[in-house]
């Protein structure tokens, strides 16, 4: 009697090291896909906000004087805004896999997308470039925006023409 409930402990505990480590094995295999699909839905949402932000920047270039506002959501990297360059970066890091070939420019739209392999992490770099001056608050220098909670409130300006100043942050 003694023999037979501790055959049926010990079969419950190898049933039970087999459910985990099955669970486990899943879990090593799916976890990456899912993080590769997050990582590739945060960047075409970065390229659809980057839309957004040049077609409002080329609203407002068509005439001196114009104004326009937009909120924008950096959920992760930085948003760099070169005035020397005159273009607007996006950089997306931290990914887990390339968004798209290593080293390879594509378009998608006006934006640029360039995806760079890391030792560990992967980015990927959105840019739009212009053939007009960029400034940030009326310099020709470059302003870093951080990812953040919450969106940050730009003020895009057609100072005159072909200078189109952002401020806000």
């Amino acid at each position: 009697m003694m023999k037979k409930k501790a055959q049926v402990w010990i079969e419950t505990v190898l049933y039970t090291i087999v459910g985990l480590a099955i669970i486990g094995i899943v879990l090593g295999v799916v976890m990456p896909k899912i993080n590769e699909s997050k990582d590739n839905i945060v960047v075409e949402q970065s390229i659809e906000a980057l839309k957004t932000l040049d077609q409002k920047i080329l609203d407002v270039s068509k005439e001196t004087g114009s104004r326009g506002i937009i909120d924008f959501k950096i959920k992760r990297g930085y948003l760099m805004i070169d005035g020397p360059a005159d273009n607007i970066t996006l950089v997306v890091d931290d990914l887990s896999s390339l968004y798209s070939e290593e080293n390879v420019t594509i378009q998608d739209g006006n934006v640029q997308i360039l995806s760079n392999k890391g030792q560990k992490k992967n980015l990927v770099r959105l840019t739009l470039s212009y053939g007009l001056n960029i400034t940030y608050l009326g310099k020709d220098e470059q302003k870093k925006l951080t990812s953040a909670p919450l969106a940050y409130r730009l003020l895009i300006e057609n100072k005159n023409s072909g200078q189109i100043d952002i401020s806000g942050g």
